[in-house]
């Protein structure tokens, strides 16, 4: 078993607990697990194995370091559909993206020419 550093977030309310668990390396939350007042009273009891719901995502990167680029590239037109369908020309093997072009200066024009600003990822 690998020991990761993490962080944890508990939010009560009314209708219960919400658990973060998030992985520090990759900054993914990786764990989310919910409980009812009544399953956070059993557990706080001391009852054993208390049940609960739980969600987890993308557990084969816990561990690994999150890496982050910027790309600029060009496209035929200034638009976010040019940008999004001509996109993965432009991408690494192994790298994924956020495919949003919404923020100001996602998309520009110089010297004629237009050109797309995205964020990729990957873990490693």
């Amino acid at each position: 078993m690998k020991m990761v550093d993490a962080s944890i977030s508990m939010l009560f309310g009314e209708d219960g607990l919400k658990i973060e668990v998030r992985d520090s390396p990759s900054r993914i939350t990786f764990l989310e697990i919910h409980m009812t007042p009544e399953q956070v009273s059993m557990a706080f009891s001391r009852l054993m194995n208390t049940d609960c719901k739980m969600h987890t995502r993308e557990l084969e990167n816990v561990g690994k370091k999150l890496e982050v680029k910027k790309i600029e590239f060009p496209i035929s037109e200034r638009t976010k559909e040019a940008a999004s369908a001509e996109l993965e020309d432009f991408i690494p093997s192994g790298w994924g993206h956020d495919n949003g072009f919404s923020s100001q200066g996602s998309l520009k024009t110089k010297d004629g020419i237009h050109y797309a600003n995205t964020i990729i990822r990957r873990w490693v």
